[in-house]
């Protein structure tokens, strides 16, 4: 059952006749409460978030005439803009550029007025513009863990401030993989610290690099405990231990004496490897966009992650409330 049926079956289901009419007073009040249980604007000349990348020309329109029919009425470009290559926006069409700049997209769902200038997101309106305009097939590619744009449906476009060189790949609290190697290598230096005295390792969501390679030593010292190792046979409790660490590693491509610098590395190039494949998938490239008009691409590959050496991996990635925050000239660059 898609959307516009569940809908329809939840207004049947409140209506007293049970086949609701639009034209009568009391359906209609039904309707609207429905509505306004979801949250959608009930003002009139309200538009909604299409499926398609023509939302933008619509938000274009609005902002540009206060009319989001006049999409024919959108300027075109002085000169084409490609995607791939640095560029700078020419003068002649920097007037329209800078009124687009601080532009957001709406939200999936809610309307096209309600995009504004919030900060976040400032150039994508304005570099689906240059492009669209410029002939290439571009269209809205946001949505969970997709990109800002996408090219010929394929090829994704994270379109980021200019001037960060850290910015915010995306949250990986849906990444359960990873997830849970995180939860098992700072669980074991919890334990540790609890039986020590030491102070509590951070949770899953909530550490830094010192930290994650404290808990990758922790768990570095067990792996090469030849001792412990022995004792394993005889106690079912460490022998799971064991087992568990001897899965990460293996998973990880750690050998049994590693480095805690290496599982550190490992692991964050995972989160780093999951994240980018969807922000902006292989191949694709964050665009780097200023409100003076600079565009820089820098394309982001699984080969350049997997050639990244541990020490820039640990330098240029990290992650903080299950945010994956990166440096993408230093990484990519």
């Amino acid at each position: 059952m898609n959307v516009v049926d569940k809908l329809y079956t939840e207004w049947a289901y409140r209506s007293k006749s049970g086949t609701p009419d639009i034209k009568n007073p009391k359906d209609k009040a039904v309707l609207d409460s429905i509505l306004s249980d979801l949250e959608v604007p009930l003002q009139e000349d309200t538009y909604i978030l299409e499926a398609d990348g023509s939302i933008y020309d619509q938000v274009i329109a609005l902002k540009l005439f206060k009319d989001a029919d006049k999409i024919s009425e959108i300027p075109g470009v002085n000169k084409k803009y490609s995607v791939g290559n640095d560029d700078k926006v020419d003068t002649k069409d920097m007037e329209v550029y800078k009124k687009l700049y601080p532009v957001t997209p709406p939200k999936t769902g809610k309307a096209i007025d309600s995009a504004g200038t919030k900060g976040a997101g400032n150039g994508e309106i304005a570099l689906y513009w240059l492009l669209s305009r410029s002939g290439v097939n571009v269209e809205d590619g946001r949505g969970k863990d997709a990109p800002d744009l996408k090219i010929n449906k394929t090829l994704g476009l994270e379109v980021k401030s200019y001037g960060q060189r850290q910015i915010t790949l995306g949250r990986f609290g849906d990444d359960y993989d990873t997830r849970k190697k995180l939860g098992y290598v700072l669980g074991l230096d919890v334990l540790i610290s609890n039986l020590t005295g030491e102070q509590r390792a951070p949770s899953i969501d909530s550490f830094n690099k010192e930290e994650l390679i404290r808990g990758f030593s922790t768990m570095s010292k067990f792996s090469s405990n030849k001792n412990l190792r022995e004792a394993s046979k005889e106690f079912e409790l460490i022998k799971d231990i064991y087992s568990k660490i001897d899965s990460l590693s293996n998973d990880l491509g750690l050998e049994q004496s590693f480095a805690p610098r290496e599982g550190a590395a490992a692991i964050l190039r995972q989160l780093l490897s999951t994240k980018a494949k969807n922000k902006p998938g292989d191949g694709g490239y964050i665009v780097d966009v200023s409100e003076e008009g600079k565009i820089k691409y820098t394309q982001v590959t699984q080969s350049k992650i997997d050639s990244l050496d541990s020490d820039t991996i640990i330098k240029y990635v990290s992650a903080n409330g299950s945010a994956l925050k990166i440096y993408p000239d230093d990484l990519f660059g």
